[in-house]
């Protein structure tokens, strides 16, 4: 049974970490007062939906577990393998976007 009040709330998070990552505003001149009060609005709301994301994704893992212990690991396993896939396709994203900055770095410290 799905809960459309928590998949609102995700799309919801995804559009502001959306807004958050691609740093919406940064062609806007924000020494308007609108544009700069609206940008703080904005900015404000986002802050908190990177956590409130992963609150709700974990939720439902933990739901998971608890429902059935003994599969516990394989669980947890299958969680961090979607989210280590999102996290290499958004490096490569990072990458892509900017290929020789991603190459100055790469050698200094592999992991970041």
């Amino acid at each position: 049974m799905r809960l459309q009040r928590i998949d609102a709330f995700r799309f919801y998070s995804i559009i502001l970490i959306l807004f958050a990552h691609t740093q919406y505003f940064g062609g806007i001149d924000l020494s308007l007062p609108f544009t700069k009060s609206f940008s703080i609005a904005v900015v404000t709301l986002a802050r908190p939906t990177i956590q409130f994301f992963f609150i709700l994704s974990g939720f439902f893992v933990g739901g998971k577990i608890i429902d059935t212990p003994e599969q516990a690991l394989t669980i947890a396993r299958k969680y961090t393998w979607k989210l280590g896939i999102v996290f290499v396709f958004w490096c490569l994203v990072y990458a892509l976007a900017n290929p020789e900055n991603a190459w100055l770095l790469l050698p200094k410290n592999p992991i970041r």
